[in-house]
């Protein structure tokens, strides 16, 4: 074979896996941008305990339209009653050991704070909640949702 076939052969070759990494980093660009922007996060109740134990406990769904598995490896959440704060909790989850919600799916998080409360039928529950996803990207992102309402 004569040197210029394989100087051809090998830039071809080398342009073929340089230009299917660069389409699958834009795949994985985009399509990870898009399913951050789908995720949902909602107050599915907001449960007063009166066992002796003055608690709040709040119900969260974070749900996953996307093609693609997350993984949580913060979330913090800061509850509010009739414009008065109760409290901030979190949930810090290891690298190795992120909350996963899967594909086309949901997870519940269940957060109970210590608080004393009388609450009535008007009353005005705020949630604002941040997470931080690691998955599928290398690098963690933030995701802010402010003032999800809940009445009781």
């Amino acid at each position: 074979m004569s040197p210029i076939k394989v100087y051809l052969a090998a830039f071809a070759t080398v342009s073929l896996i340089v230009g299917i990494c660069f389409s699958f980093s834009l795949y994985l660009y985009f399509g990870v941008s898009e399913a951050l922007r789908m995720v949902g996060v909602s107050v599915e109740g907001v449960n007063i305990i009166t066992d002796g134990s003055d608690a709040i406990e709040t119900v969260v769904t974070i749900e996953n339209p996307s093609e693609f598995t997350l993984g949580i490896v913060f979330f913090e959440q800061n509850l509010r009653l009739n414009g008065h704060e109760i409290g901030t909790k979190w949930l810090s989850v290891s690298e190795n050991h992120p909350i996963v919600v899967a594909q086309f799916s949901s997870v519940n998080v269940t957060l109970t704070y210590s608080a004393s409360v009388s609450p009535a039928p008007s009353d005005q529950w705020i949630v604002t909640v941040l997470m931080v996803v690691s998955n599928p990207l290398p690098s963690p992102i933030r995701l802010y949702f402010y003032n999800l309402r809940y009445s009781s």
